[in-house]
């Protein structure tokens, strides 16, 4: 996620003399109006906490790291549809949000170049296909994967359900 994204997503006007306090009050507010248990949706939820670990980074790394840039047109929500609307249909395939990435498991070999396609890269270690609206990071050094269930723990975890277009109903 772009600090400029992340600026829009948290109601900021600008990154202009932010601190870690107005962004974690921010996020408390944001939290208890957009949280599932307060009725608001598990997508907004993991777009605003990811948008909070993003600005409270770059305020850590360099306090005055704001520069004027034109308001980002992404509309997040609407891609994860987008790329969620060419993949559930897949037969065999099952779809989890993990934080704020996707995760697609199941019978994936068939549509392996529907993935691809689509910018999903192939995990070895979790047998899995991943999908996140900023690309792939680079590893640090020092870096140690998380489990499937270390990031259902950390991040939260919802399945995602498939539309089984052959089933006539």
């Amino acid at each position: 996620m772009k600090a400029s994204e992340a600026l829009e997503i948290m109601g900021f006007e600008s990154g202009k003399n932010l601190s870690k306090s107005m962004v974690n009050s921010r996020f408390k507010e944001l939290i208890m109006k957009n949280h599932p248990d307060h009725g608001g949706s598990k997508e907004m939820t993991v777009l605003i906490i990811a948008a909070r670990e993003k600005l409270l980074e770059v305020v850590a790394d360099d306090p005055d790291w704001f520069q004027e840039t034109e308001a980002t047109t992404t509309n997040l929500p609407e891609l994860l549809k987008e790329v969620l609307s060419k993949i559930q249909h897949l037969e065999g395939i099952t779809l989890e949000m993990r934080g704020t990435w996707l995760w697609v498991g199941g019978n994936t070999k068939p549509y392996k170049d529907i993935f691809k396609e689509n910018k999903f890269r192939w995990s070895k270690n979790k047998q899995e296909w991943s999908w996140h609206i900023d690309g792939y990071f680079k590893k640090r050094k020092g870096f140690r994967p998380l489990s499937k269930d270390e990031i259902r723990t950390k991040y939260g975890s919802e399945i995602i359900p498939t539309v089984n277009c052959n089933k006539i109903g």
